[in-house]
């Protein structure tokens, strides 16, 4: 039946959630068990009142938020540290220059 695009911003003025937060974000969260509860695609107008007041889904704590981002951080910088690396910029190739 095709998709939505439906920005935080529109639903909750303000609200600004990263791609990463979209994990543990109450609104992403409220948007997805609205589209797997009814047919079609969501519908912000179906979230319950308040919808914009909860930071966190259900279950998820500031803590484990907190140990998330640490995690994926670490592993950031793990990756891009063990990333092969150049001394020189590679030369233009013909059709570039």
């Amino acid at each position: 039946m095709g998709a939505t695009n439906i920005a935080v911003q529109d639903v909750c003025p303000g609200r600004v959630v990263s791609h990463g937060e979209m994990l543990y974000k109450a609104l992403p969260y409220q948007l997805v068990v609205d589209v797997l509860s009814h047919a079609g695609t969501a519908n912000p107008g179906r979230l319950p009142f308040g919808k914009c007041a909860d930071a966190l889904l259900p279950g998820v704590t500031a803590d484990e938020v907190y140990w998330f981002n640490t995690v994926v951080a670490a592993d950031v910088i793990a990756t891009t540290n063990a990333a092969a690396k150049t001394a020189l910029e590679p030369p233009l190739r013909d059709y570039a220059q």
